[in-house]
């Protein structure tokens, strides 16, 4: 398991302009390295503030959504 802390910009590429997430949605992530990696919600914390996401292999991360 990496142990690194990364942090990342939420990128608007989903199909809700309002950003009401669910679990499964496609996100494109922009992570503090300038990548742009394709991840899936995988949980929704602190009532939509924050999301739980996963990308490439075996790499998660919690993001803020404001």
């Amino acid at each position: 398991m990496n142990d690194q802390i990364l942090v990342f910009n939420l990128v608007a590429k989903t199909d809700k302009p309002d950003r009401d997430f669910s679990v499964g949605d496609k996100l494109r992530i922009r992570l503090h390295d300038g990548r742009i990696v394709d991840a899936t919600v995988r949980a929704i914390v602190d009532e939509g503030e924050k999301l739980q996401i996963d990308f490439g292999h075996e790499e998660t991360a919690l993001v803020k959504t404001s």
